[in-house]
Parts: C-alpha cells; structure tokens; sequence
C-alpha cells in the first residue's frame, strides 16, 4: 500500500498521525514500525514534538 501526504508548514503530532494511518487501514504494529522506520531513514522529523515531512528533492 502506497500513502501519499501532502507536504505543509505545520506538524503534525505523533497521534494525529497514529489516527491518520489507523483510518487508512493500518494496523496498530505496522504504524509503529513504520513512523520508526520514517524518523530512522530521515523522511520525517520531530520538532516541538510535532512530525514534519523532511524536504523532498523528487
């Protein structure tokens, strides 16, 4: 499954996030790994707790 987000200036904190991929039909252990995976491999960010997108060249 392949989720697109749309880059913004605003974070988003990490339970809006949870509750986002929830929606989409993820399970509770795979949205873990995957937002670990995401902040590991540098593709998301946390500042003031909230999660941004990192910038993107593609």
């Amino acid at each position: 499954m392949r989720l697109e987000i749309e880059s913004t200036t605003d974070g988003l904190r990490r339970e809006s996030a949870e509750a986002y991929l929830e929606a989409e039909g993820f399970e509770d252990s795979t949205i873990e790994v995957a937002l670990e995976e995401l902040l590991n491999r540098g593709y998301i960010y946390v500042v003031n707790e909230e999660m941004r997108l990192a910038n993107s060249d593609t």
